[in-house]
């Protein structure tokens, strides 16, 4: 409390100024943000109708206590003022600064300083005014410590601020105030609450002083009745003290009737903050049903739907008090009365259109927009390339999305209900890249980079390869790309207005690119840049590929000279090395300068239409109309040309060139000098949506295939379009592919969807959405089920008991069959050898007798090339051939189709390249098998380095790239390398490969589409972004595809080095008593192994929820964040223990910590306060992701939304969920809670949740499973029938249960 003021009170705190009516009711707020706190405030002298505030490091503003505003700035000399008073003499205002200033200030001249004097050496404690006397308390220095002066000073400042007396106070004067009644009597109180009152003027004459009774608080504040009859003190344990003259003190003479809230009606139960809501009473209704006894799509009525403020007229809005008004815009004082309201009147009444009939009435009202557009032939956008939104399905109460109705292939789909997302399609074809697939999965995960874009592109990877055709999340993909600041300023980030506030995403950069094109085309541009980047050698750097290199103008560009070779598996991908000519126009000599660079993506030019001609104005035939063109528009080019103008890049401008010439008339054009693997040309679209290149009707004309040729000694680039065979067959008459010549097939595109039959007001009518189509490589398809979902082990999802018997290790059967495999595959010499010895095995199989698939050193020389080619086996009986091998090269010749390159495909090139022997190269007629490398015998032959930086990438990729210490070679022959027992079986004669397919993939929709609808353009409302081809072999290629499985991500070493790993406070920090143990070296993770889980979560954004025209909602969840989790052993001498129990450092502002259902507390993940053992999220993802890898059986409550949360997707034979086991379908799950009180008769989760309680609660109803499962499936089923009943009996909470639930077992 400050002041009173008009019946009500001036309150202040250090994030508000508020001002209350006589109830407590805030009439008036004056904020401000936390960088700039309120620390005092004070009545104007005089008017009391304005405040004066003291904002650290903003001054002394003035505010009107009407509006708020402020109307005034004073300085103060630039001091921080802490203490305000007033009045003072002559109404001046006293300020006390925190050096122990005095600054008297005078409202009549804008409050500027009229006198100042120092009072206290160390900064002020208390100041008070009374007319023209001020009482100062404050801090100085006492042997080299600052300490509160035991004395009272006292100032006159009726001409100056000048000192009195000083009134001695033993006890440390913290708090002064001036009697109301006497004009020099002041109170004067110490923290530890002895109090006095004294005498200003009469030489510190002091009455009886007095204790009051604190219990161990200190006082902060007191004020006095306007009678004198009473005291009052304020502490810091929350009491106020009353001290009195009588027992019925009289605080006012001419008091008013108090004001006071409306009585609420007690609650018949009074909770508590830690109790159950269900502890609460509840009424019955005598008629009809509970709220929550309806089905949640039901119908019901409501009331009118809520009103819409022109933006414009809200942007002119005005506010007093608590009332925000906006003043009639048609207002005038001349116009009739009434017409201004008439003319406003349809603005204000405006609100919502919402479709009346049945629910579905816009998915209606669509549909016949869609029927009027086929009636008038237009074209109608199929429903596979319409925008998806995740809701609830109706009828499924207890089920969450069903994904698999939109998708029936073996291909993952990603959501899209979160920030950023869409980017989808860019992720979907970068996955389907073999050789960018296995670099990023191979790729060294760094557990002290927190945000590496490439780590997690690999975890992605990980996440699509196992899910099966199940729906996954780029959620840590899409938190590191928001932390990156690069990512913003590009403006690739999506960001919403109601996300800026403090609690909000306040990484999120609200300035994003508004064009979704070009959104997503400078993201693939940014993604390979940061790829190459991070993956760059050390030593080298990523600039050292782009190094200029300036020749004068006599030095010519060497002939035949190759660029640098590329540093990165990105860059020898997707990188073109090209050469710049700047060529001087002015001048005689036309000086020239030379540079070498390198680009990852082609940006088409959109050729700029010349200005129409007109003729003159007296030669039009009619007057008043505007005359024809003279000449017509000129042809569009084709898109071959249009590309060869974009590659060449020749323009003329105005530039610098050099120190002598300075800025001159400037041609510059580049050439390429190495072709990249992958050609990605971004689509450069106008903004009405036409196609700049010629094209037919209603059809993007994009060309099936392109033969590039380029010349870097005559700086010449020809291309030439075709159809796949017909380019394919010049390849075989002239050559295979080389760094200047190469032939690509269209395998991906990026396409922009806007649904020109979508309701008006949606974001998705606005912007559109994109979606990816993919010729999907054969090495993606299966060769028997093609690209249809394959058949999974039954999961706990499926149902929850499982007839046969049980495995030793009680776990599911699949995961026991996958143990078992894997420990096979460990005594397995040819599961043991490196995935580059199985491809060469596999070529050896394949290639016709006399080593014809080989690559030689020459071919291999001449340029990057990852793919294996073999000529078409001979007929049948000749030279040892296999019919199978004739009849599958027959059909890689006649299906016209490429793939991706795979830098496994690369390993008989690299040894090729090595001098090395391919496995490519072994004879059948001489009965050699490939052999894996020998490090004894053949050291010195094999270690030899390689002579380019190609064949170092090359080796380091695909042979001996280290992780964790050991290389790719240790890590396949762990014991739990293999995840799939399907690929430990004999090997099965080779199938033909099956021919690779066109699927669009709409987020998570994914279907297969002909090859046609790649073209379409349906009317204009699907255009091409991004396109993608890659390079094609000769004639008859076959490329040897391995069943490739990625390597795990750490090693056990790794491992443990990374559980012992100190805490992010530091290796000396005191933490609280540890609660985990680490794994020793007999306890690392095995296959089959058993471990509880449990992970706890925090809101980081709330649920966003717009309600759009037609009254649908549109909704995005709350974003979570991982806070901590908890891994517990199932198994050994130690279970029941947790070995990992980690909390995670947050990088953003957390919006509702969820303490009853985290047990997490504001602090606990503070890195400045937080006594827990924190990290940060990557190690821990990285401990998950090795329990995983190493065929660990994990066990916990709910684990399909933690897993879902954290990220990773587990196998389904690694999973059991005790919410899964103890349930019916489509019946409720039963809460951990009930589960625990009812099987185990234990009570958890009695104040908040515990991570590693819950674990080693579903560790033991795993057990009590495992009893009911021994029993029989009946028995099973008939226990679980009592659980349901006595729930619906007595309810689900377990501390309102009136009676013990029944025995489960006999």
């Amino acid at each position: 409390l400050v002041a009173a003021h008009g019946g009500g009170a001036l309150s202040l705190s250090s994030a508000a100024v508020k001002l209350h009516s006589p109830g407590g009711l805030a009439r008036l707020t004056i904020q401000t943000d936390q960088t700039a706190p309120f620390l005092a405030c004070a009545l104007e002298p005089g008017s009391g109708q304005r405040a004066v505030i003291a904002r650290r490091g903003k001054g002394l503003g003035v505010h009107e206590l009407s509006s708020g505003r402020r109307v005034l700035l004073a300085d103060a000399l630039g001091q921080e003022v802490v203490i305000v008073r007033a009045p003072a003499g002559r109404g001046t205002l006293v300020a006390g600064t925190e050096d122990g200033q005095l600054l008297l200030l005078d409202p009549r001249t804008g409050y500027k300083v009229t006198s100042s004097m120092a009072a206290h050496s160390a900064g002020l404690a208390a100041l008070d005014t009374k007319a023209d006397l001020v009482v100062t308390a404050g801090y100085g220095g006492r042997q080299g410590r600052i300490m509160l002066e035991s004395h009272v000073k006292v100032y006159d400042v009726r001409m100056t601020a000048r000192m009195l007396a000083m009134l001695p106070f033993t006890a440390g004067p913290a708090i002064l105030r001036f009697h109301p009644m006497f004009s020099s009597t002041v109170l004067v109180a110490s923290a530890s609450g002895i109090f006095s009152l004294a005498d200003a003027q009469g030489a510190g004459r002091y009455s009886q002083s007095y204790q009051v009774d604190t219990a161990g608080d200190s006082l902060t504040s007191a004020a006095l009745a306007s009678t004198g009859d009473a005291i009052v003190f304020g502490g810091t344990g929350g009491y106020v003290h009353l001290w009195a003259l009588s027992g019925h003190p009289r605080m006012n003479a001419y008091s008013e009737p108090l004001e006071l809230p409306l009585a609420m009606p007690q609650p018949a139960v009074q909770l508590k903050e830690r109790d159950s809501f269900a502890l609460a009473h509840q009424y019955f209704p005598e008629q009809g049903k509970l709220l929550s006894d309806f089905d949640p799509t039901t119908p019901m009525q409501q009331g009118l739907p809520p009103r819409i403020v022109d933006p414009l007229l809200l942007a002119n809005s005005r506010k007093a008090d608590f009332v925000q008004y906006i003043q009639n815009p048609h207002f005038s004082k001349d116009a009739p009365f009434g017409q201004a309201t008439a003319k406003i009147a349809v603005a204000r009444n405006a609100r919502v259109k919402v479709a009346t009939g049945a629910p579905d009435s816009a998915a209606k009202a669509k549909a016949a927009r869609r029927k009027a557009r086929a009636a008038q032939g237009g074209a109608v956008l199929p429903a596979w390339y319409q925008h998806n939104r995740i809701k609830q399905q109706a009828g499924t109460r207890f089920e969450a999305f069903d994904f698999s109705a939109h998708n029936r292939t073996r291909y993952a789909g990603l959501e899209n209900d979160m920030a950023n997302s869409y980017a989808n399609p860019l992720w979907q074809i970068l996955y389907f890249i073999p050789a960018l697939r296995e670099t990023m999965m191979r790729h060294v995960a760094e557990p002290d980079k927190e945000f590496c874009l490439s780590c997690e592109l690999g975890f992605l990877f990980r996440m699509l390869f196992a899910a099966k055709g199940a729906a996954c999340q780029a959620t840590n993909l899409l938190r590191a790309l928001r932390q990156n600041r690069e990512a913003g300023a590009l403006g690739l980030l999506e960001g919403q207005a109601q996300r800026s506030s403090a609690l909000g995403d306040v990484l999120v950069n609200a300035s994003r690119d508004a064009s979704l094109r070009r959104r997503v085309q400078s993201l693939q541009r940014f993604m390979l840049q940061q790829l190459h980047r991070e993956s760059a050698p050390a030593d080298s750097g990523s600039a050292k590929a782009a190094k200029a290199t300036e020749k004068a103008s006599d030095v010519q560009p060497e002939a035949g000279s190759d660029p640098a070779a590329p540093s990165t598996a990105v860059e020898a991908l997707f990188g073109m090395a090209t050469r710049q000519r700047t060529v001087c126009l002015s001048g005689e000599d036309r000086a020239e300068r030379f540079t070498d660079s390198r680009t990852f993506q082609v940006e088409l030019q959109v050729p700029v239409a010349p200005t129409p001609t007109f003729p003159a104005a007296a030669a039009s035939p009619t007057r008043g109309k505007a005359p024809a063109p003279a000449q017509p528009p000129p042809p569009l080019p084709s898109f071959a040309k249009l590309l060869q103008d974009s590659i060449v890049g020749q323009r003329t401008n105005r530039g610098w060139f050099d120190d002598s010439r300075r800025y001159q008339l400037l041609q510059q054009s580049q050439v390429p000098t190495r072709l990249p693997q992958v050609l990605v040309i971004s689509c450069g679209m106008p903004s009405g949506g036409a196609l700049p290149w010629d094209a037919p009707p209603d059809s993007a004309g994009l060309p099936w295939a392109l033969d590039i040729r380029a010349d870097p000694d005559s700086w010449e680039v020809t291309i030439q379009e075709g159809a796949a065979a017909e380019l394919r067959e010049t390849v075989d008459v002239e050559g295979g592919p080389s760094d200047r010549r190469a032939v690509y097939e269209l395998c991906a595109a990026v396409h922009h969807v806007q649904d020109a039959d979508e309701e008006p007001g949606r974001a998705s009518a606005s912007e559109g959405h994109l979606i990816a189509h993919i010729q999907v490589p054969p090495a993606y398809i299966d060769t028997e089920r093609g690209v249809a979902q394959s058949p999974v082990p039954p999961s706990p999802g499926q149902s929850p008991f499982v007839r046969g018997a049980l495995s030793t290790r009680g776990v599911p059967p699949a995961a026991a069959r996958h143990a078992a495999a894997s420990v096979a595959a460990a005594q397995r010499p040819e599961v043991q050898a490196p995935a580059v010895e199985v491809a060469a095995s596999a070529a050896a199989e394949a290639a016709p007798p006399g080593g014809s698939g080989a690559v030689s050193p020459a071919a291999a020389a001449e340029g990057p090339v990852p793919v294996v080619a073999r000529e078409p086996a001979g007929p049948p009986g000749e030279d040892g051939a296999d019919p199978a091998d004739a009849t599958a090269a027959g059909q890689a010749a006649e299906g016209g189709h490429q793939k991706f390159p795979s830098t496994a495909d690369s390993a008989d090139t690299t040894a090729a390249e090595a001098g090395e022997p391919s496995g490519n190269s072994a004879s059948k007629d001489s009965g050699e098998q490939p052999q894996q490398p020998d490090d004894s015998a053949d050291s010195d032959q094999t270690s030899e380095a390689p002579s380019t930086p190609l064949q170092q990438l090359k080796a380091s990729t695909s042979l001996s790239r280290a992780m964790g210490g050991l290389s790719l070679n240790a890590a396949r022959q762990s014991s739990f390398e293999v995840s799939d027992p399907d690929a430990l079986q004999p090997r099965q004669p080779r199938r033909p490969p099956p021919a690779p397919r066109w699927m669009v993939f709409n987020d998570f929709l994914i279907k297969e589409t002909p090859a046609e609808e790649v073209q379409a353009l349906f009317g204009g409302q699907k255009t091409p972004c991004l396109l993608y081809y890659t390079q094609m072999g000769a004639a008859g290629a076959a490329v040897v595809e391995p069943v490739w499985q990625p390597p795990p991500v750490l090693m056990p070493a790794a491992f443990q080095q990374l559980c012992l790993a100190p805490p992010l406070q530091g290796p000396t920090f005191r933490l609280d008593r540890p609660t985990f143990t680490v794994l020793r070296d007999n306890e690392l993770p095995k296959p089959g192994m058993v471990f509880g889980i449990d992970a706890e979560f925090v809101a980081l954004a709330h649920a966003d929820k717009v309600l759009q025209s037609g009254g649908d909602m549109e909704t995005r969840v709350a974003r979570l964040g991982l806070a901590r989790v908890s891994v517990v052993r199932g198994e050994g001498p130690m279970a029941g223990q947790a070995c990992v129990d980690d909390y995670i450092h947050l990088h953003e502002p957390v919006a509702d910590y969820l303490t009853r259902f985290s047990g997490i507390v504001a602090g606990d993940l503070d890195l400045a306060q937080s006594r827990k053992y924190l990290t940060t999220c990557k190690r821990t993802y990285l401990k998950l992701r090795h329990l995983v890898d190493a065929g660990c059986l994990l066990v916990g409550h709910g684990l399909k939304k933690d897993f879902r949360m954290i990220n990773i997707v587990v196998p389904p034979a690694q999973v059991v969920d005790t919410a899964e086991l103890f349930s019916f379908k489509r019946q409720r799950k039963l809460s951990l809670r009930f589960l625990a009180a009812f099987l185990l008769r234990i009570d958890i989760q009695g104040q908040a949740h515990d991570s590693i309680e819950d674990a080693c609660t579903a560790l033991a109803l795993h057990k009590v499973y495992q009893r009911l499962q021994a029993t029989g499936d009946e028995a099973a089923k008939e226990a679980l029938s009592k659980m349901y009943d006595f729930g619906q009996e007595v309810g689900w909470d377990p501390a309102l249960w009136p009676r013990t639930p029944p025995p489960v077992f006999p």
